[in-house]
C-alpha cells in the first residue's frame, strides 16, 4: 500500500513539473534536491529567495549552480534563457520574483500546499516638458542647426553658421536651366521645370522676373536710333535657356535710307520714323 502511494506521488510530481516550468519538488529537510522524474535541463532554485541560483538536472542528479556578476551586478536565473548556454540575465529582465510560481510538496506525504504567486506591478509616470519655441530670427538671420534651405525660381539660400549659434542666409544659384522646388524635409531642391508641381509652374510662369514673357526690346541706350534690337521668344515649358536673341535690321540697298529699329512699332522702319528716348526724331 505504501509503495503504491509513493509511485502515485512521483507521477503526480512529474505531471506538475511538465505543466509549469517554475515548479520544483521540495525535498525533506534531511534529503538533497533530486531530479527524479524530471527531463534534463535547467530549473529555477526551489528557494524563491535565491534568484541567482538554479538547478541543472542531468539524469536523476541535481547540480546547483549560481549566476555570475556583471559590472558589479549579481545576475539572476532567467526562464526565457533556460535553453541557452548562458541562462543568466540582469535582475529587471530575469524578473525572478515576478515570474516564480512555487509548488511546495513532501515526497512522502499526500498533502499539497497551494502555490503562491508573487506579482509585482511597477507604474512609471513620465512627464514631458514642452519645448519653448524659438523666437523668429531677424531678417537675414537663421538657425544653422535647423538644416533647412529656402529658395525661389532659379536660386536658393543656405544658412551659414557665424560661430555663435546664429547664421546668415547666403545665396546660391541652381544649376543651368534648373528651378527651385520646395519640400517639407530639406526645404527644397533644384529640379527641371517638368519636375515642378503645377502650382510652382504657374507661379514661376506668371513672374516676369523668373520666366520673362516674350517681348522685343533694345538693351542699351546706345541702341536707340540704330538697327540693333533684342527678342525673347516664348517659354516652351521646358527651358529658360537661349530664349534671348540679339538681332539687327537688314542693311538697306544702295541709295536707300537705312533701317532702324522702331520700338513703338516693334519692327524695323525707315530711319526717319525712329525716335530718340526723348521722343524726337532720329537723325539718319
Amino acid at each position: 500500500m505504501g509503495s503504491n502511494i509513493y509511485v502515485s506521488l512521483v507521477l503526480l510530481a512529474a505531471l506538475i513539473s511538465s505543466s509549469c516550468a517554475n515548479d520544483f519538488v521540495w525535498p525533506d529537510e534531511d534529503e538533497q534536491i533530486t531530479c527524479l522524474g524530471r527531463a534534463a535541463g535547467l530549473y529555477p532554485h526551489p528557494d524563491s529567495e535565491r534568484c541567482a541560483a538554479y538547478i541543472v538536472c542531468e539524469g536523476n542528479e541535481a547540480v546547483e549552480r549560481t549566476c555570475p556578476t556583471r559590472n558589479g551586478i549579481q545576475l539572476h536565473f532567467s526562464l526565457e534563457l533556460r535553453s541557452s548556454s548562458d541562462p543568466c540575465d540582469l535582475p529587471d529582465r530575469a524578473c525572478c520574483n515576478c515570474q516564480k510560481t512555487t509548488t511546495t510538496r513532501k515526497s512522502t506525504t499526500t498533502t499539497t500546499k497551494t502555490p503562491t504567486i508573487r506579482t509585482t506591478t511597477t507604474t512609471t509616470t513620465t512627464t514631458t516638458t514642452p519645448r519653448t519655441p524659438r523666437p523668429t530670427p531677424p531678417d537675414g538671420k537663421c538657425y544653422p542647426d535647423e538644416c533647412k534651405l529656402q529658395g525661389y525660381c532659379d536660386c536658393y539660400e543656405e544658412c551659414v553658421s557665424q560661430g555663435d549659434g546664429s547664421g546668415n542666409w547666403e545665396k546660391r544659384l541652381c544649376g543651368e536651366d534648373l528651378f527651385w522646388l520646395p519640400n517639407n524635409i530639406t526645404g527644397g531642391t533644384c529640379v527641371y521645370f517638368e519636375n515642378l508641381s503645377p502650382e510652382y509652374q504657374d507661379k514661376y510662369r506668371s513672374d516676369d522676373s523668373c520666366i520673362p514673357e516674350c517681348k522685343w526690346f533694345q538693351r542699351d541706350p546706345e541702341d536707340t536710333c540704330s538697327p540693333r534690337y533684342s527678342y525673347i521668344e516664348p517659354f516652351d515649358n521646358k527651358t529658360n535657356l537661349d530664349r534671348v536673341h540679339n538681332l539687327t535690321c537688314p542693311q538697306a540697298p544702295p541709295n536707300r535710307k537705312p533701317l532702324y529699329w522702331v520700338q513703338e512699332k516693334l519692327t524695323c522702319d525707315i530711319c526717319d520714323n525712329a525716335l530718340q528716348s526723348d521722343g524726337s526724331a532720329c537723325v539718319c
